[in-house]
Order: C-alpha cells, then sequence, then structure tokens
C-alpha cells in the first residue's frame, strides 16, 4: 500500500495558441511547453496534476491546443474551471466522470490515504466565485463519504 502522494498543481496558464501573446507580451503557448517539458523531467514526478483554474484566456478556441499539450505530461491530468473559462466548451474536452449531474465540474481524486474534491466556484465572465445550492449539497455529500480520511479540496 503506497503511504503518500505527491501531487502536482498547476494554475493560471492563461494559455492563448501558439503566435499569440497575451496582453501582447506574454508567451503562455511557450510557457505551458516548458511546464510540461520541466514535470516530465522531474525525478520524482507526481501521482498526476491538477489545473486549478483559468486554463486558457476568454476564447474557447484555445481548449484543443492546450490539451494536446497537457495531455504530453507523463501523468493524469485533472482540470478545474477559472473565471476566464468557458464551462460548456470546457465540457468537451473532459472526462464524464469529472462532470457532475448538474452540469458542474465538481469532482473526486480519491486514493487510498487521502480524498481530494474539486469544487466548480466560477462565475462565468465574473471575476468573482460562488458554491451554487447544488454544488454545496455536492460538496457536503462528497465530504460524508471521505470515510474519516484526510480531504483536501481546490476550488
Amino acid at each position: 500500500m503506497k503511504n503518500n502522494l505527491l501531487i502536482g498543481q498547476i494554475s493560471d496558464t492563461h494559455f492563448v495558441s501558439n503566435n499569440q501573446k497575451l496582453f501582447d507580451k506574454h508567451d503562455t503557448h511557450e510557457r505551458l511547453l516548458d511546464i510540461v517539458k520541466t514535470c516530465n523531467q522531474l525525478n520524482d514526478k507526481p501521482d498526476f496534476y491538477i489545473f486549478s483554474g483559468d486554463l486558457i484566456h476568454d476564447d474557447e478556441s484555445y481548449y484543443k491546443d492546450f490539451f494536446e499539450i497537457c495531455h504530453k505530461l507523463e501523468r493524469p491530468i485533472y482540470p478545474m474551471m477559472g473565471n476566464h473559462d468557458k464551462r460548456d466548451f470546457l465540457k468537451k474536452y473532459v472526462k464524464n466522470n469529472l462532470i457532475d449531474n448538474q452540469g458542474y465540474l465538481n469532482y473526486t481524486v480519491s486514493s487510498e490515504i487521502l480524498e481530494i474534491i474539486c469544487l466548480d466556484t466560477a462565475i462565468e465572465d465574473q471575476i468573482e466565485g460562488n458554491i451554487n445550492p447544488t454544488s454545496m449539497e455536492w460538496l457536503e455529500n462528497m465530504l460524508k463519504k471521505s470515510d474519516g480520511k484526510p480531504v483536501i479540496i481546490f476550488m
């Protein structure tokens, strides 16, 4: 039985496609390629990576290139919503088991020693977020099912 878990968290990539620059100066395409290369060269690679929001920057057409690059990571990835993401378009690129019955990206990553809850708090096109009533109910149910294991919540 494995008694440890190494989690990689990558956040706020604000990816834009090749030959474009975020705010005319940040090459987030090249930065994501560098992140993947660096992660794949780590001696102690994480068991998986959580991409905790703002995967792309406002344009849903960026998801295709974003996920093509991310799938070059040598470990599984778990994407989350951010306020610059587009839920309906993002859902086309994630596994169904990462989408709850209400269409939010609420899911768990379970191991023998830890329960990880990824909670979709994004309000599209708004800076702030919230936990809507159906997500709160989902969260309460997941916490009850955690069976006493330690829990980490990403949101």
